[in-house]
């Protein structure tokens, strides 16, 4: 059921179920045009970080000189400035990328307006930094780098779940219905790639010049579903957003 607050100018009768909805009037602070700069601002966001991955994957120069494959080659190999002279287009995409999802991130929390909207913001913004962070750390300083893609992974499971719990408490029209399955796709992408032994990239870390990868690396492909995820679950969040949608607080 849609929510307007009392002083949206609304008159009782229009706020029925039965209402026709071209009697239901949207807030002012819900207009399309203070959603839209956000939501473009991440599309461009993804789309910059897209083309740095494909320009930096086309420049690519492995051990022993191999090209770049989503099968067998990790995420962050992309911005390793040793193996890859365009890591720059990787690495500032990503940080370009995430900066850009901030704004979508606040007003995907505000729209919601419960507590547990807002501490799944919170935690989509911890998320944002850490893939800012990764993307300021490579590879070639390794352990902040770790360090980094761990809290990114981490905070990214727990806002889908977050926001998932959210929508599924409070929204009960069609696009609720999509972020949370979107949030189950996410969580699940997620656990698979956090739970999966690391043994192989144990071996990969201590010696990436003798390592004999695999033609298909599970523990990679997992890691580029989670990549996917995110793209899926910030589409759907705008989406969402467009449909300017609202709840009450907790």
């Amino acid at each position: 059921m849609l929510w307007v607050s009392p002083d949206a100018g609304t008159r009782p009768e229009d706020l029925s179920p039965s209402a026709p909805i071209d009697r239901i009037r949207i807030p002012e602070h819900m207009n399309s045009n203070r959603i839209t700069p956000p939501a473009l601002l991440a599309i461009g966001g993804g789309f910059i970080f897209a083309a740095g991955i494909f320009l930096s994957a086309g420049d690519f120069v492995g051990f022993p000189s191999e090209s770049y494959t989503i099968t067998n080659h990790f995420i962050s190999e992309l911005g390793w400035k040793r193996v890859s002279p365009s890591a720059s287009f990787f690495n500032r995409g990503l940080v370009i990328c995430c900066l850009s999802y901030l704004p979508m991130m606040w007003m995907l929390g505000r729209e919601i307006g419960t507590r547990l909207g807002y501490v799944a913001m919170m935690s989509g913004i911890i998320m944002l930094g850490a893939g800012v962070a990764v993307g300021l750390l490579t590879l070639d300083d390794l352990k902040p780098h770790l360090i980094a893609a761990g809290v990114f992974f981490w905070s990214y499971l727990v806002t889908a779940i977050l926001f998932s719990l959210a929508f599924l408490r409070r929204w009960n029209r069609v696009p609720s219905g999509k972020m949370v399955a979107v949030g189950v796709i996410a969580s699940i992408c997620l656990v698979s790639f956090l739970v999966f032994p690391k043994e192989s990239a144990i071996r990969f870390i201590k010696d990436p010049e003798g390592f004999q990868r695999p033609d298909f690396w599970v523990l990679v492909v997992l890691e580029w579903s989670v990549l996917f995820s995110v793209y899926l679950w910030g589409l759907t969040a705008i989406f969402v957003l467009w449909s300017r949608e609202r709840v009450r607080g907790v």
